[in-house]
């Protein structure tokens, strides 16, 4: 979709991009391929949340190691205040 023009920081009403739902979901190569072309990591929907809140929201560990390895902050805070941390604890 990428190669025949789809725009990788696409949004839905919510902010919500691609890499979003990618690092709800975990699906780790699909994160990589939108890192790679240039999705941006600290992408904030209408609450604030980045990848890396929404992984750690829904216990994707994997995913949140994955977006750490390529230095997602970690001490971003959504609209509440929360980290990923209040996130992975709250799960």
């Amino acid at each position: 979709l990428l190669d025949r023009g789809a725009q990788i920081e696409a949004q839905d009403k919510y902010r919500r991009t691609p890499l979003h739902v990618a690092s709800y979901i975990g699906h780790l190569e699909l994160i990589g391929c939108l890192l790679g072309r240039g999705a941006r990591i600290e992408a904030q929907d209408t609450d604030g949340m980045t990848p890396l809140h929404w992984a750690s929201e829904n216990g994707q560990i994997e995913a949140i190691g994955f977006l750490l390895d390529r230095e997602a902050e970690i001490e971003a805070r959504n609209k509440t205040g929360c980290t990923s941390l209040h996130m992975a604890a709250a799960t």
